[in-house]
């Protein structure tokens, strides 16, 4: 059911029209952000886009990247010109212009790292509280993204094994599936950080680099903080497929 209405009853057209989509890998297109923008509402203004792109976390650095040509900078083939995090923050902020019923959001944050996920998410949780009268279906593996939705299914091989908050689903099964889900990833994020704390960071890291030399880049230490970042996540990801 869509606002009552059984979704049998809907014709595909109309259905797309008020869903949204972002997926772990987004597609953008080799022209303009403000073009890329204009696929989900070929009718919107530069203000609706700008609107969209600062409910996103994405304004900023348009602002700082782009400088004077703002939504007209070109992307690049697949958005090349663009970081991960920078490609996702466009998506998401395509998929509020469009104003959608249904926001779908299928592993969206997987592949970036802690600090673009955490911006990426903070923009989503920011549109579902201003948007009000919306409905966001969350795929996803990572705990950070869905705990706090006002329902969680968990499903185990394509069987259904609980539903509800994450509150509630520890409180009526302490070790049941999601339970040992949260725990395993509690347990591999402290791995992690375990692993890439100061003490075990090799001597290219940021700190030593700044011991030998004297100073270092604010590029050079943002790729530094990245790469670590990815260990990070490798570890994760690696401790919870033991």
């Amino acid at each position: 059911m869509i606002d009552g209405t059984p979704m049998k009853e809907l014709n595909l057209s109309s259905l797309r029209q008020v869903m949204g989509y972002v997926g772990q890998e987004p597609v953008l297109f080799n022209t303009s952000i403000k073009e890329n923008m204009l696929f989900a509402k070929p009718d919107a203004t530069d203000e609706e886009i700008e609107s969209a792109l600062k409910a996103a976390n994405a304004w900023d650095f348009i602002e700082d990247k782009m400088g004077s040509q703002g939504i007209k900078a070109q992307v690049g083939g697949a958005g090349a010109s663009l970081s991960g995090g920078q490609k996702q923050r466009i998506a998401i902020a395509r998929a509020f212009l469009k104003k959608p019923k249904i926001l779908l959001l299928d592993e969206a944050t997987s592949a970036l790292d802690k600090r673009n996920e955490k911006l990426v998410q903070e923009a989503i949780d920011n549109y579902r509280q201003r948007s009000g009268n919306i409905t966001i279906i969350i795929i996803a593996h990572r705990l950070s993204t869905i705990i706090d939705a006002d329902k969680i299914c968990v499903i185990n091989k394509g069987v259904l094994e609980g539903m509800g908050t994450h509150e509630t689903l520890h409180a009526e099964d302490p070790a049941g599936t999601y339970a040992g889900f949260c725990k395993k990833q509690e347990n591999a994020e402290a791995r992690a950080e375990n692993n890439t704390s100061p003490s075990r960071i090799n001597e290219n890291s940021p700190t030593k680099m700044k011991e030998m030399d004297g100073s270092v880049s604010a590029l050079q230490m943002k790729e530094k903080i990245d790469a670590i970042d990815k260990v990070r996540e490798e570890e994760i990801i690696k401790f919870m497929e033991e």
